[in-house]
């Protein structure tokens, strides 16, 4: 079940990941840095709403229905009283964000209204209820067509500066189509039954907790934006965002196995299966650092070159920026592990909202005392003290259920390895021209290196899921030269 999820939210994330690939280079170049620091700052204003809207409904709802989903019953009753409360919520989010747009906008309202889709999709987002069953597959594959088509979209109807409330609206109604898309097969699952104050209730507290830290996370994952707009303008907004962009795809496989975990392992402690919970939790935390130091090494290896090659000469500035967010990789592949694969599962609320609420300080604190002499770096350096204020508040409060020394044993080779990767890729660049077929080779140089070091490790250490994948492939190899 853990690998047919993971396969299907690596599909989902891999369209998520050649999607930019084939969009940001065509989109930075035809609305340069300006626009895209408008956009941000916009979805950034947007995405505040959509916080609201959701309440906490993401984390909780997947948890509480990972509980119950044994249960046809209580599925169909608890999925109808979390819908209703969100549904009540968001409308009147909604309509907080009419207002907003009335009141408060002027020269660039156009662009708010063209987010507006990001704010309603918010209303009928169900994707906890089917992560909470560990269905991946209906979410993933409806939304990697509605991804296929908006690119398409793009690429047909954004051609220069002036198009930009039409790209913003396109990625906006992306959003309202993908969350629509999973209700036409949720009656498949559950049956409405009418909604209870008193059943609904109960959620609200939980939802609550667990929206403290998601607001908290939102002032380094969005307000920075806002702040770096106000102090330093739509530019350096632009040079942040495309460098924090390409930090997200580099997180996305990463996000993808923890999402599939959150389910598992709430599933596994509601049975009391505490075998299986660590089994689980150290081997993927192993395999998680080993990805994300990968990439950390990778790409600041190439951060200089890729940045003008993939967005275009007027984000090289983004270069530098892109080379120092690498650090933040393996430290909120750390944090994050162990937020979605202990603190969330277990109910560890009060610990997720102090590491959010901390890190949001140091946030807002470092921002203003860096933004205004340091603009997008300034930010970036911001975002990293905030990343590991919450991994090291996350790792203290885990230390005494967890093998916290065991995980950190496990990663130590894999940032050696990162090392010499990081200056084998530097070494080959000095003998090759600065274009995108070097950039490839230095990318398939690197990954050959990391993969083949990495897995002479894991053989001669003798890890057990290492072996086992190999004897995998092995016997498949065998089967299909039988049947040949």
């Amino acid at each position: 079940m853990i690998k047919k999820n993971f396969f299907y939210q690596s599909l989902y994330r891999t369209v998520l990941i050649i999607a930019p690939l084939i969009v940001a280079p065509y989109v930075s170049r035809a609305l340069g840095p300006e626009g895209i620091g408008t956009n941000a700052l916009s979805l950034a204003v947007a995405s505040y709403f959509v916080l609201f809207a959701m309440l906490g409904i993401g984390y909780h709802g997947n948890r509480t229905i990972a509980a119950v989903r044994d249960d046809p019953d209580k599925l169909s009753k608890t999925f109808s009283n979390l819908l209703a409360l969100h549904i009540a919520i968001s409308g009147v989010v909604i309509v907080a964000y009419v207002m907003f747009i009335i009141f408060f906008t002027n020269d660039n309202r156009i662009y708010f209204i063209a987010q507006a889709p990001v704010v309603v999709a918010a209303l009928i987002n169900i994707t906890w209820f089917f992560k909470g069953l560990e269905n991946f597959k209906t979410v993933a594959l409806r939304n990697v067509l509605v991804k296929t088509i908006t690119v398409i979209c793009v690429l047909i109807f954004v051609n220069d500066r002036s198009d930009l409330w039409k790209y913003i609206l396109i990625m906006a109604v992306g959003t309202l189509m993908g969350q629509l898309s999973v209700w036409l097969l949720i009656r498949k699952f559950v049956t409405f039954v009418k909604p209870s104050w008193n059943e609904m209730k109960p959620h609200i507290r939980p939802m609550l907790i667990l929206f403290i830290p998601i607001l908290a996370m939102s002032i380094y994952t969005q307000f920075n934006r806002i702040m770096l707009g106000n102090m330093a303008g739509s530019v350096e907004i632009g040079f942040f965002s495309s460098s924090n962009k390409v930090m997200s795809i580099a997180m996305g496989f990463i996000w993808a196995l923890n999402s599939v975990l959150i389910p598992r392992i709430a599933n596994l402690n509601a049975k009391g299966d505490e075998k299986e919970k660590q089994k689980i939790t150290q081997t993927s935390m192993k395999y998680i650092m080993m990805l994300a130091f990968a990439m950390a090494f990778g790409i600041a290896a190439i951060a200089h070159d890729f940045a003008p090659l993939f967005f275009g000469e007027a984000f090289e500035p983004a270069g530098i920026l892109i080379f120092v967010l690498c650090i933040k990789l393996p430290i909120l592949a750390f944090g994050t592990t162990l937020a979605a694969q202990y603190i969330i599962p277990h109910s560890k609320d009060k610990v997720y909202s102090a590491s959010a609420i901390a890190a949001a300080v140091v946030s807002l604190v470092a921002n203003m005392i860096l933004i205004p002499s340091y603009g997008a770096m300034g930010a970036v350096v911001s975002m990293i003290g905030a990343e590991s204020t919450r991994c090291v508040i996350l790792t203290v409060a885990s230390k005494k259920s967890l093998p916290i020394g065991t995980f950190l044993k496990n990663s130590i080779p894999f940032p050696i390895i990162g090392a010499a990767m990081f200056f084998l890729i530097r070494f080959v660049a000095d003998f090759l021209e600065q274009n995108t077929l070097s950039l490839l080779i230095q990318i398939g140089i690197g990954a050959t290196f990391f993969l083949g070091v990495s897995a002479a490790y894991l053989h001669v250490t003798k890890d057990t899921f290492f072996r086992k994948l190999i004897i995998g492939i092995s016997s498949r190899r065998n089967n299909q030269n039988e049947k040949t």
